[in-house]
């Protein structure tokens, strides 16, 4: 039993930190959300996550860090850099 304790401590240690969001809504709303859960086979829950993260990459805002990282890594680089994944020819090909 004890071993198990120290897993789940383990565990939430190593997740990152969660806060509640608390949304209204009326009745009909949520049965129908809850009906959507358990048609998808998921919980509330990470229904509300999917919805929260799909609103945000509608607005163009980012999801998790990595996806900010990897925007305003986007944002530094100048339009003209010119990277690519073409190869360039090389001079002593075929003539």
């Amino acid at each position: 039993m004890a071993k198990s304790a120290r897993s789940s401590r383990k565990s939430a240690e190593e997740s990152p930190p969660r806060r509640a969001v608390m949304l209204k809504m009326d009745e009909e709303l949520r049965n129908e959300f809850e009906v959507l859960a358990t048609t998808r086979k998921k919980t509330v829950q990470q229904l509300g996550i999917e919805a929260i993260c799909d609103l945000l990459r509608k607005y163009g805002r980012p999801v998790s860090l990595r996806d900010a990282l990897r925007k305003s890594a986007g944002a530094a680089l100048p339009k003209d850099a010119g990277i690519t994944n073409k190869r360039r020819k090389s001079t002593s090909a075929t003539a």
